[in-house]
């Protein structure tokens, strides 16, 4: 059922290939946009978070320029007791305030902790050696710290913290000459690596930001590849109606040459019927003739008969109905003319040699006429009774040369003709028969004596009445 069912959609394997690599082609799009977007949300978060460090790293440096900030004391903004012995840490207005001085770490911790409480966004101070516990650094913070005190100059990467996604980013701190007011007392030089801020951005605000491309994407993937599949069946369905229909007009085509084939056998089997029955009617008015002259020249008209005849048999009996098989047509051919003149085999040998040679009719008729009437008369005259030069042999020989010229050889070990013998002032019937069939084939005959007699008939391949060659046999 299945082989069926393909057999009559030759293009289904073809759609079915042809959809299959539109689809591969619409993931692999599909995949390389949702990737390029997830990279463009990355990056976009990156490029804020640097600009997040940036921006704390611009008002460090304002704060360190003024050597720090006072701000009132409050519960808020208790003095810094990481920063005892800093002459002038506290100090009072002259109205009794008492201001408290805030370094630019101080500042950035307070910064940070309304920039999470607003925006989500995470700020924070560490160092590999932290003063102070709180700025201590995480597992990936740590891992950053180790890279850049190699050179690394910035260092990102998406984690999820507290069950939200994050874009962290870190970049080291040096130690500048401002810094030494407060961090001389630990050791640091100016250009040292002193830390590093690292800054984490949510990603749900980028991601909400493609989130409409995104969809656009998938929406016009999913059209566009609905559209290419509906054009393939379209497309299939439309080449296998016309496949179907040309295969039934190709069925009608062979349906009529089968039928064509089927009279021309019956044309062919009819034409040799009748020609034997004339072959046959010959035979018999020779039986009834007296005249030893009469009954020779029925006979002679009945072989040209059988001649005849015999090619309608083999194509008859062909499955090429336009075309003779030269091989197993001379075999035949001098073997029944041997018959007809009861030939004796012990006396007189035939040799037939003949290449796969198909020939069209207009061609292998007179053909088959010159080798009949050579064998006739090699048969007639070649070997009288007091020929006693040993055993006779007839030989036949057919063979298509390089250049397309056939030729035909007929000879025999006979006695040989006459000196005086031309060919084109012959009176004899078949000979003046084996002259015209040459002229016919537009060919040349070469006649070879002694010993015996050697005719040789080279024709080049007649194209008959409507210019059909004789195609070589396959």
């Amino acid at each position: 059922m299945r082989k069926t069912y393909l057999k009559s959609r030759p293009y289904l394997k073809f759609a079915i290939a042809v959809a299959l690599a539109w689809t591969v082609g619409a993931v692999v799009s599909v995949g390389w946009n949702l990737k390029s977007q997830s990279i463009a949300v990355k990056n976009n978060a990156t490029a804020a978070a640097r600009t997040a460090f940036e921006k704390d790293v611009v008002y460090r440096m304002w704060n360190s320029a003024h050597g720090g900030v006072y701000v009132p004391v409050s519960s808020y903004a208790e003095p810094n007791i990481y920063m005892e012995g800093i002459v002038d840490r506290d100090i009072e207005t002259t109205d009794g305030k008492r201001l408290t001085l805030l370094n630019p770490a101080y500042m950035n911790r307070q910064v940070h902790e309304i920039e999470l409480s607003r925006t989500g966004s995470r700020g924070h101070l560490t160092s590999l050696k932290p003063i102070r516990p709180g700025n201590a650094p995480d597992e990936w913070e740590r891992g950053a710290l180790e890279l850049m005190v190699t050179g690394i100059e910035e260092y990102s990467g998406i984690q999820v913290m507290d069950g939200r996604e994050y874009l962290r980013y870190m970049r080291p701190l040096t130690t500048e000459e401002a810094c030494l007011k407060c961090h001389a007392k630990h050791g640091y030089k100016v250009g040292q690596i002193r830390g590093g801020l690292s800054v984490s951005t949510p990603m749900e605000p980028f991601r909400e930001a493609v989130a409409a491309s995104i969809r656009g994407i998938w929406f016009w993937h999913i059209f566009t590849w609905f559209v290419g599949i509906a054009g393939i069946i379209f497309s299939s369905n439309r080449l296998t109606d016309y496949y179907r229909r040309q295969e039934k007009s190709e069925q009608l085509i062979r349906n009529s040459l089968q039928e064509k084939e089927v009279l021309l056998r019956e044309i062919h089997h009819r034409v040799k019927n009748n020609l034997q029955v004339v072959s046959g009617m010959l035979e018999l008015q020779a039986a009834l003739v007296k005249d030893p002259s009469a009954r020779i020249a029925l006979q002679e008209g009945r072989n040209r008969v059988m001649t005849m005849a015999l090619i309608h048999q083999k194509l008859y009996q062909s499955q090429d109905m336009a075309q003779v098989h030269m091989a197993s047509y001379l075999q035949s051919l001098v073997g029944d003319l041997f018959s007809a003149y009861g030939v004796d085999k012990e006396n007189i040998s035939l040799k037939v040699e003949a290449e796969a040679v198909r020939l069209n009719l207009d061609t292998a008729i007179p053909f088959g006429l010159l080798v009949s009437e050579l064998v006739t008369n090699a048969i007639k005259y070649a070997f009288p009774p007091d020929h006693e030069d040993g055993k006779g042999e007839v030989a036949v020989s057919f063979r298509e040369l390089e250049d397309g010229i056939y030729l035909l050889t007929v000879s025999d070990n006979g006695v040989g003709l006459p000196d005086e013998f031309d060919l084109d002032t012959a009176a004899s019937l078949g000979l003046k028969l084996v002259h015209t069939m040459v002229e016919q084939l537009g060919g040349e005959v070469t006649l070879t004596r002694p010993p015996g007699t050697t005719w040789t008939i080279s024709c080049p391949p007649y194209k008959g009445a409507e210019g059909a060659v004789n195609p070589p046999i396959e």
